[in-house]
């Protein structure tokens, strides 16, 4: 099977990412709190609070979404691919001591996700290619 990319650009247009999208849904789940409120006093607290875990300590848990945390990854190398001239393998090395944030999904929300792919035996559209975009990944 073909791996098919997408731009975010094109997800961009349909506008179920953007800022004034997230705040309309964010506030319809605050009892309709004035999005400008949550946009200018809750989220930026609830970011500043991530942030502080975050570099205070290294992880932080959102409650029934899952962790974030910093790990450092071991020097090593991988295939960048093949030069098309000659044919050989390149290869790049990763640098020890490089920190990435990785996200580890609450067990719960994973199950919830599981579920809902195949409920009703109907396969559900759940990448977003698909759902937004409208291509087949038969």
């Amino acid at each position: 099977m073909k791996k098919r990319h997408y731009k975010i650009s094109d997800v961009e247009k349909k506008g179920v990412i953007s800022d004034d999208f997230f705040f309309r849904v964010f506030s319809s789940q605050c009892n309709y709190i004035d999005p400008a409120i949550l946009k200018k006093e809750v989220y930026p607290a609830l970011v500043r609070t991530f942030v502080k875990c975050l570099r205070d300590n290294g992880i932080v848990r959102l409650p029934h979404i899952g962790d974030f945390a910093f790990l450092k990854q071991d020097k090593g190398s991988y295939i960048l691919g093949k030069d098309p001239f000659t044919g050989k393998v390149i290869q790049g090395s990763r640098p020890g001591g490089v920190y990435t944030l990785q996200f580890h999904i609450n067990e719960n929300m994973r199950d919830y996700f599981k579920e809902i792919k195949d409920k009703n035996g109907l396969p559900q559209k759940l990448d977003v290619r698909e759902r937004l975009l409208g291509q087949d990944l038969q």
